[in-house]
C-alpha cells in the first residue's frame, strides 16, 4: 500500500507540470458543479482529478473548451522543444509536452479522459498503478509497442506505448584536404521517441454535435444503401 500512495504522489506532482501552477491539486479540488461530478469521484487513480474536475475547474487550468466535439482541450508544449524543432526542421517532441483531452457525454457527465504524454516515469507509474490495483490487469505486445488494460473503480483504463521512429537522411558537403575538389555524404540523424497514450473510459457514451452529425451521414447513407464510414463500421 506504501508503494501506491508513493506512485500515486509521483503521477499527481506530474500532473501539476501541465496547469503550469504549482496550485493545481487544491484548485482541481474544488467541485461547484455536481452534475459533472462521477458518482465515485472519492475515489483516486492516476488522472482522477482532472476526470472529477469540473468545467470551470478545467477553464481556470487554461483548458480550451471545443463546442463542437464537446470536450475541453490542454495542449503544453515546451519552450526550448519549439526552437529545436525549428532549427532541425523536424517536429518532435519533448519529455515535457502532453495533450490532456476531456470528453464530455450523455447526461452532463464525462465520457472519457485521454492523456497523451512522452515522460518514462509517469507511463511506469501508471502500470505500477495497474499491478498493484487491478485484478484483470493484462498486457498485450505491440511490436515494439505495448498496451495495457485494466478495470478499477467501475472504470476501464487502457495505456498504449508506441515508438515513434524518425530519421532523416541529410546531404552534407565539404572539400578535400588540398581543396582541389568537393565532397559529399549522406548523414542519418535520429529523432525516435516514445510515445505514451493513457484513457480513462467511464462508460458514459460520448455526446457531442460532431457526432451526431456522423450519425445523421450514416443514416443518409444507409438509406441509400451505401456502407456507414462511421469507425464502428471497420470493427
Amino acid at each position: 500500500m506504501k508503494k501506491s500512495i508513493i506512485v500515486s504522489s509521483l503521477l499527481f506532482a506530474a500532473v501539476t507540470a501541465f496547469a503550469q501552477s504549482n496550485d493545481y491539486n487544491t484548485i482541481m479540488d474544488i467541485t461547484d458543479d455536481a452534475s459533472l461530478v462521477q458518482e465515485n469521484a472519492s475515489v483516486e487513480f492516476p488522472y482522477s482529478k482532472v476526470l472529477n474536475a469540473t468545467d470551470s475547474d478545467l477553464l481556470a487550468q487554461r483548458f480550451r473548451n471545443d463546442t463542437y466535439h464537446n470536450c475541453w482541450i490542454l495542449t503544453h508544449s515546451n519552450g526550448w522543444g519549439v526552437v529545436a524543432s525549428i532549427l532541425s526542421d523536424v517536429n518532435t517532441p519533448v519529455k515535457t509536452d502532453y495533450k490532456i483531452r476531456v470528453q464530455n457525454g450523455e447526461g452532463g457527465k464525462r465520457s472519457s479522459v485521454e492523456v497523451t504524454f512522452f515522460d518514462p516515469e509517469i507511463y511506469q507509474a501508471i502500470i505500477t498503478f495497474g499491478q498493484e490495483n487491478a485484478s484483470d490487469f493484462t498486457e498485450i505486445k505491440k511490436g515494439k509497442g505495448a498496451l495495457y488494460k485494466y478495470t478499477y473503480a467501475g472504470y476501464a483504463f487502457t495505456l498504449e506505448y508506441s515508438y515513434e521512429e524518425v530519421k532523416v537522411t541529410r546531404a552534407v558537403t565539404g572539400s578535400s584536404e588540398n581543396r582541389k575538389y568537393s565532397t559529399s555524404h549522406a548523414t542519418t540523424e535520429d529523432y525516435s521517441y516514445d510515445k505514451y497514450v493513457y484513457t480513462i473510459n467511464t462508460g458514459v457514451p460520448a455526446e457531442s454535435d460532431y457526432l451526431r452529425e456522423q450519425a445523421a451521414k450514416d443514416a443518409k447513407r444507409a438509406a441509400k444503401g451505401k456502407k456507414s464510414r462511421s469507425s464502428e463500421a471497420f470493427m
